[in-house]
C-alpha cells in the first residue's frame, strides 16, 4: 500500500493539472496584452510622428506662402515707384514744354525769357 501512495503521488493529480494549465493560460494571455500594449504604444508612436510631420509640412508651407506674399507686395512696391517717377518725369516734361512755348511766345512778343 505504501508503494502506491508514492505512485499517486509522482503521477499529477487532476487538480494539479488544471491549475498548471490555467497558469500555463493566464501566462500566453499576459503575453498576448503585453504584445497588444506594445503595438498600441508603436502605432501612438507613428501617428504622433505623422502628426509632427504634417505640422512641419504646414509650417514650412506657410513660410513659403508668407515669402512669396513678401517677394509681391515688393514687386507691387516696386512697380508704384516706377510709376510714380514715370508720372513726374511726364509732369517735368510737360512742365518744360510749356515753359518752352511760354518762352517762344514771350519772344515773339519780343520779350526774353
Amino acid at each position: 500500500m505504501g508503494g502506491r501512495n508514492r505512485r499517486e503521488k509522482k503521477e499529477p493529480s487532476e487538480s494539479v493539472a488544471r491549475r498548471r494549465r490555467k497558469r500555463k493560460r493566464k501566462r500566453k494571455e499576459e503575453e498576448e496584452e503585453e504584445e497588444e500594449e506594445e503595438e498600441e504604444e508603436e502605432e501612438e508612436e507613428e501617428e504622433e510622428e505623422e502628426e509632427e510631420e504634417e505640422e512641419e509640412e504646414e509650417e514650412e508651407e506657410e513660410e513659403e506662402e508668407e515669402e512669396e506674399e513678401e517677394e509681391e507686395e515688393e514687386e507691387e512696391e516696386e512697380e508704384e515707384e516706377e510709376e510714380e517717377e514715370e508720372e513726374e518725369e511726364e509732369e517735368e516734361e510737360e512742365e518744360e514744354e510749356e515753359e518752352g512755348k511760354l518762352c517762344g511766345q514771350l519772344e515773339m512778343k519780343g520779350r526774353e525769357y
